[in-house]
């Protein structure tokens, strides 16, 4: 597994996937060694902790166009 390989394990680990047994612990491992890896897991915790607690933006209500369509 390369950089990209663990990077998505990581994406699917913050996303709540859980994912095989042997890709986590080769992840956890991976990130005691790789620098590079740690900081980019550290930047997406801190976005998806970001995106996960700001508040929803109100949209156009298109409610009549759709029901319109039915």
């Amino acid at each position: 597994m390369d950089c990209d390989d663990i990077r998505e394990t990581l994406s699917a680990r913050l996303d709540g996937e859980a994912g095989p047994a042997a890709a986590e612990r080769f992840a956890d491992e991976h990130l005691e060694d790789c620098g590079g890896c740690a900081r980019w897991l550290d930047r997406a915790a801190a976005v998806t902790r970001r995106v996960r607690v700001s508040a929803a933006v109100a949209g156009p209500d298109v409610t009549a166009a759709v029901l319109a369509l039915v």
